[in-house]
């Protein structure tokens, strides 16, 4: 073998042993989980099935209240793990979620503000809402522009939503009807319709066509809220009930258009934060027990498919499916038990725990 073919032989070697070792590293199936951590600012974690965890950023609060009527300010990860949505004044900005730099996709002209409302399930479109800012006494607002997205978007752009396209870099109109309530099959938008009948969903292409999607059809003046979606988008779970009186979880089957308990009835509050695994066949929620003292409900528990797989004598905050077998839960410190605020990662059939990071 001559000289050269020794160097090509080599190489190869090299780039076999890199793939190798790089495969040995990895690490799993992993989320991009933006933590708030007191009141400072929100860190943002990878965060691996195995119970690994890896922060890759923080975004400073600028001290507005993180949700507000028709959207949120709380920074929102795409579910392809690739993007960062966040507000920062009034301003909607959007950055990769490990590197790089943030992209205003719409700045605030005196009497608008911009909130964030949730990625399309490929994470390369993003619905947003620009709101009108109410004017003070002094009619501070009065007259001024809208505000405008930025990029290769209309300029003098209208108060109202719109879908924010990763590749293109514009925003175009979207046809919201009703509220917006998450992202469904494609492209495609679940949204309560008419609002007053919050028992009704429908289905909103981005051309803005609506069509039935499901309603609900369960005892007394009921409502949905909290509608988590499978990965294929034909089973969600919601808790449904009749508002400050009694709500249970039920599992919804769009494709059949049914719907069954998985709880039963219970008392307003007491279940909280419905979800359901990508592949549909674990169904979870945290369970509060109520505090006379507080007149509310207190969550320490954390269940998939009727069973606890999770109890912490802290509060629990918050959680997301990482992968169909690990679920990462959030924890806020309690104190009168000397705890701290934590990032666990649980396998979601046993509860056992596989990882768990201190949030400071």
């Amino acid at each position: 073998m001559n000289k050269f073919g020794k160097n090509v032989l080599m190489l190869l070697c090299l780039v076999l042993s890199a793939s190798v070792h790089g495969a040995v590293k990895n690490k799993g199936v992993f989320i991009i989980y933006p933590v708030k951590v007191d009141d400072g600012p929100v860190t943002v974690y990878k965060v691996y099935e195995n119970g690994d965890t890896k922060m890759i950023m923080q975004i400073q609060s600028d001290g507005l209240p993180e949700a507000a009527g028709g959207g949120e300010r709380f920074p929102m990860a795409s579910p392809d793990n690739r993007h960062i949505a966040y507000c920062e004044g009034e301003a909607v900005l959007v950055r990769d979620a490990e590197e790089g730099s943030p992209r205003k996709i719409f700045v605030s002209r005196g009497s608008s503000s911009g909130l964030i409302n949730g990625w399309s399930r490929d994470g390369k479109k993003l619905l947003y809402h620009i709101v009108e800012m109410a004017a003070d006494e002094s009619g501070e607002y009065d007259n001024q522009p809208a505000g405008r997205p930025v990029g290769k978007a209309e300029e003098g752009i209208k108060p109202g939503y719109y879908i924010y396209d990763t590749g293109s870099g514009a925003s175009v109109p979207a046809g919201i009807k009703g509220k917006f309530i998450c992202w469904g099959l494609g492209y495609d938008m679940v949204c309560q319709f008419p609002e007053e009948s919050p028992g009704e969903l429908v289905n909103i292409d981005i051309s803005g066509t609506l069509k039935p999607l499901f309603k609900y059809r369960g005892k007394g003046k009921s409502e949905l809220n909290q509608i988590s979606l499978d990965s294929a988008s034909s089973k969600a779970v919601a808790v449904a009930g009749t508002a400050g009186q009694t709500s249970g979880v039920i599992l919804i089957d769009f494709l059949k258009v049914t719907s069954v308990g998985v709880t039963g009835s219970g008392p307003w509050g007491r279940f909280l934060l419905p979800g359901i695994s990508p592949d549909g066949t674990k169904i979870s929620w945290m369970e509060g027990d109520y505090d006379r003292k507080e007149r509310s409900y207190i969550y320490s528990t954390f269940v998939v498919n009727g069973k606890i797989v999770f109890k912490t004598r802290d509060y629990l905050d918050e959680y997301k499916w990482i992968s169909n077998s690990a679920v990462a839960i959030v924890t806020r410190s309690d104190e009168n038990v000397n705890s701290t605020d934590e990032l666990y990662v649980i396998n979601a059939e046993t509860g056992k725990i596989s990882g768990m990071t201190p949030l400071k």
